[in-house]
């Protein structure tokens, strides 16, 4: 059996993680506010992206209300796991923006009139834009999209003329990987804010060598020791505060609570997340959730007819970066256990 590179995922996919989580935060005005929205859109919409034939129908168009499936407060509250009257305020928040809308005793809805507003599109292109870099990444590390998976649908549904992917299908799966993996990351963290200074710190401390074909291939899998400190470069409080959008005394208030917990260390005029946090067993649990989200999302894709070099095209276009990174990473297979 090959060697999962859980670890190497995780790399590639904290970005769009930070990226998740900063642009609903920007859209809402507020971390909780944009998390709920996001959470509530993909809920609307994920009995579609379960259908292959509507997935497909409705691959190039917003989904008209009628088609939208309300989630009750009730629903959330369980699923994020936080009181009922702090979720219910939120709700209200969003409601009296016009951002959900009720749909009689059922629950709540984004409607389609406010997920066609330019500032909804953008934060979706953003949340986009990200997870093609992600698969982009992982593609040219080496990783294989599972082809075997690639089905027919399309030829039942062409695009139209012009639209080569179809970007409302892709906005539903990349919700739902985003949801489920701020999900289950939050009740490690705590709170959003929290989770998010982990992952920015995390995504400068391994800059230097994310796309380093040596050591990444070195220490591609949970299975493997974690990278040293050594080669973990700080990350000043400054820089943690333009990633995050979080003021300065917040950050320095974190970062303060952080290193008491022992969950980063100072050093230098930055801090890390220093390797004996990646050798814990919810770290490494941690990992092997998100490469298999990823793979789940992958192997969906697929299945709707989507292959990784229309991914990476789109990317290259999107960002004009040429052919992107290449490594010398062994692939390793992503294809879904049965039933994915």
């Amino acid at each position: 059996m090959a060697k999962e590179a859980d670890r190497a995922t995780t790399r590639f996919l904290t970005p769009f993680v930070i990226d998740f989580i900063v642009a609903g935060a920007k859209l809402q005005g507020r971390y909780d506010l944009g998390l709920l929205f996001l959470l509530v859109a993909l809920a609307n919409v994920e009995h579609i992206a379960r259908d292959e034939a509507l997935d497909w129908a409705y691959s190039t168009e917003s989904l008209p209300d009628h088609l939208r499936r309300p989630i009750s407060g009730n629903a959330i509250a369980q699923e994020l796991n936080l009181p009922h009257e702090t979720v219910r305020r939120q709700l209200n928040i969003l409601e009296q923006r016009g951002a959900l809308v009720r749909v009689d005793r059922r629950g709540l809805i984004v409607p389609r009139e406010y997920s066609m507003r330019p500032e909804v599109s953008e934060a979706l292109n953003t949340i986009l834009f990200s997870f093609l870099k992600a698969a982009n990444d992982l593609m040219a590390a080496g990783f294989v999209w599972p082809t075997d998976k690639i089905s027919t649908i399309r030829r039942l549904r062409p695009a139209p003329a012009g639209q080569a992917t179809p970007t409302f299908l892709v906005w539903r799966h990349m919700l739902a990987l985003g949801v489920r993996l701020v999900e289950w990351g939050l009740p490690i963290h705590g709170t959003l804010e929290h989770m998010l200074l982990v992952y920015a710190t995390v995504e400068h401390n391994t800059r230097g060598w994310t796309y380093d074909p040596v050591i990444a291939r070195r220490y591609a899998s949970s299975r493997s020791e974690p990278p040293p400190d050594n080669v973990r470069e700080p990350a000043p409080v400054a820089l943690l505060c333009e990633r995050t959008g979080l003021p300065r005394s917040t950050v320095n208030r974190m970062v303060r609570e952080q290193v008491a917990s022992r969950m980063m260390q100072r050093v230098g005029g930055g801090v890390v997340v220093p390797t004996r946090v990646f050798e814990s067993p919810r770290a490494r649990d941690g990992m092997v959730v998100t490469h298999s989200f990823f793979i789940a999302t992958a192997s969906r894709l697929a299945v709707l007819s989507l292959t990784g070099d229309e991914l990476r095209r789109w990317y290259r276009e999107a960002s004009g970066e040429g052919q992107g990174v290449i490594s010398t990473l062994e692939p390793v297979r992503l294809a879904a256990a049965a039933g994915c």
